[in-house]
């Protein structure tokens, strides 16, 4: 009986402290618990940043894109995340900052294939010829049977026709812009002329194309839409084009 009471007031004079140890464990476990909802909470909304940023930049709201993509960084600055936030503002124009966005990327994984590329459009567009053609030379290592990126390089090393290449493109540009403010006289203007420069490049031509048709001027659309798609036929945005206009004639 002794030993019981012995057993007793330690018990008692143990409780408090094993209350307080209980407390604790459970406070950590609870916070613990808080800490996986909000970071299950916070990849959700990650994901849908990147999904919304995705659709912003391929209907043409590149400035919304560029801010979603922005905001998806900050939460996570994953290899896909930095990827995607210059991208934006390569589509942008602002080749410059995009770049620091795709060296981080290079940094962790050198042999990305799409940053490669886009690392080397960057230095393209800023007229950096031998830090574009060090980029499709790093593709055609990696991808040796791979005949468009030969190609890239060689475009990238010839003075006048990588010189006709970026003059393309900066039309291309400006016929963006004009698409999104809705002024189609312009923007059939610039393509026009981005053609000049640039007259194997589908998307030009694909673009040509569709104003005509908008324009009901069906045989000039059909020209422009069954040369893009002879130089992309995988492409399924100028196959939905050319069943389009086959229809209308």
């Amino acid at each position: 009986s002794g030993l019981l009471r012995w057993d007793r007031n330690r018990f008692a004079e143990a409780k408090p402290i094993l209350s307080k140890t209980i407390s604790a464990f459970f406070f950590i476990a609870l916070f613990n618990q808080i800490l996986f909802f909000v970071d299950m909470i916070e990849k959700i909304r990650e994901k849908r940043l990147i999904r919304k940023g995705q659709k912003l930049l391929a209907t043409g709201k590149l400035e919304q894109a560029y801010k979603c993509f922005e905001k998806a960084v900050m939460l996570n600055n994953s290899i896909d995340n930095l990827f995607y936030l210059g991208l934006a503002l390569m589509s942008l124009s602002k080749y410059e900052e995009a770049k620091k966005y795709f060296s981080k990327v290079h940094e962790q994984n050198s042999e990305n294939e799409l940053n490669l590329l886009s690392m080397a459009e960057c230095n393209m567009m800023q007229r950096n010829w031998l830090s574009a053609e060090n980029r499709y030379h790093d593709l055609c290592k990696l991808y040796p049977r791979n005949e468009a990126y030969r190609s890239y390089m060689q475009r990238a090393q010839d003075v006048v026709v990588r010189e006709k290449y970026v003059i393309g493109r900066e039309l291309f540009a400006k016929a963006e812009k004009a698409l999104f403010e809705k002024k189609n006289k312009e923007v059939l203007k610039y393509l026009l002329e981005a053609e000049e420069y640039d007259p194997n490049n589908a998307n030009v031509l694909n673009n040509i194309g569709t104003l005509y048709m908008l324009d009901k001027e069906f045989e000039k659309a059909f020209k422009y839409i069954e040369k893009a798609i002879s130089i992309s036929p995988q492409n399924q945005k100028f196959q939905e084009s050319f069943k389009q206009i086959k229809r209308k004639l």
